[in-house]
């Protein structure tokens, strides 16, 4: 098992900041049976505190309201609360709460916590190494909408990594990925409609997608979409009838 956390350490301090911007309304949509729906003005004021303490680097007292909240079922405190522990802005709470926390946020829907329990389980962070779970936990973060782990899993699916080679399944879950504006599924999409795999050859989302790839800082794929533009142009020359 790998005890050194730094390999993640980003990943969770990134999906921390972006959690916190998540309102309780949106925590209470993922997780509507959960405790937090009994007390949700109560939660609320503690996310909203928590947040606020967070900002200000008052780092303890945040954990202790996100805590606090996470006692009453909210899976959003939940995460938190795991996070500042595991990426070591805080060793208040015991590593073995954080990683329940992390799980039970996890199995309540909240995709950045089913993510960051992906990515634990890829890299054998925390608790032993295990690709199957892990592709699990991607797959039902991709459901969730998480387009990090829809390209987690589509590329999983593409090189038969902890999954059965499926190029179709591949395709799905990259191109939603895609949507989200994901730079490298973006450029792995337009290589499958460029050479036809696990989706109908068509070279003109093959250029959609290049360039796309290549509006997002992609450098490879601004070469690539000139060269597919220039096939697509000699094609349709050669369709043309003789003069």
């Amino acid at each position: 098992m790998n005890t050194d956390n730094r390999p993640v350490v980003a990943v969770l301090a990134v999906l921390l900041l972006a959690s916190t911007r998540v309102s309780a309304a949106s925590t209470e949509a993922v997780a509507p049976r959960s405790a937090a729906m009994v007390a949700a003005p109560a939660v609320r004021v503690l996310l909203d505190d928590a947040l606020a303490l967070h900002r200000r680097g008052e780092t303890e007292s945040a954990l202790a309201r996100y805590r606090e909240a996470a006692s009453l079922g909210d899976a959003n405190a939940q995460f938190n609360a795991a996070v500042i522990r595991l990426s070591g802005d805080s060793e208040s709470l015991p590593l073995s709460e954080a990683l329940v926390l992390l799980r039970r946020s996890a199995e309540q829907g909240y995709p950045p916590a089913e993510y960051a329990l992906a990515t634990a389980l890829e890299n054998g962070l925390w608790m032993p190494r295990n690709l199957s779970t892990a592709n699990d936990w991607y797959e039902r973060a991709a459901g969730h909408g998480h387009a990090q782990a829809q390209l987690a899993i589509g590329l999983a699916f593409y090189l038969g990594r902890g999954r059965q080679y499926d190029p179709v399944s591949a395709a799905r879950w990259l191109e939603r990925a895609a949507a989200s504006d994901e730079v490298t599924a973006q450029y792995m999409v337009a290589s499958m409609y460029e050479s036809g795999t696990g989706v109908a050859r068509d070279l003109r989302q093959a250029l959609d997608w290049y360039a796309a790839a290549a509006r997002g800082g992609d450098i490879a794929a601004r070469e690539k979409a000139r060269e597919v533009a220039e096939r697509i142009a000699a094609e349709q020359a050669a369709e043309q009838p003789a003069q």
